[in-house]
């Protein structure tokens, strides 16, 4: 692991998240690069700059195609991050908003599956 760049938001600790979950320290030698916005991140890992951390919603096509891969077993599932859909209390939704919804939980679901 020491020979690859890890690649993360500013003040992110995802790398530190992930260590941590597998019982292990991050090597005082590991280099690290951070960038403002997490497409960069991706983008930097389709270059092979390093490694970066990413989800089956915001990597998950080019996962699917082969342009990213990932080189390491495991994965972390976030109970304090997630996708919501906020909507008016006591509101009658129309049938496009109830399209939508129901389009925004099956996608999250399939990205469940895809895990």
């Amino acid at each position: 692991m020491t020979r690859h760049v890890l690649l993360d938001g500013v003040g992110s600790a995802h790398w530190n998240d992930w260590f941590r979950h597998h019982d292990q320290e991050i090597p005082v030698t590991v280099r690290r690069l951070s960038f403002e916005d997490f497409n960069q991140n991706l983008a930097a890992a389709r270059c092979g700059i390093g490694i970066a951390m990413g989800d089956n919603i915001t990597a998950g096509e080019e996962l699917a195609q082969g342009a990213l891969v990932r080189p390491l077993k495991g994965f972390i599932k976030s109970a304090t991050k997630g996708y919501y859909v906020i909507t008016q209390k006591n509101r009658d939704h129309s049938p496009l908003a109830k399209v939508f919804i129901d389009w925004v939980v099956n996608e999250a679901q399939a990205t469940i599956e895809f895990a």
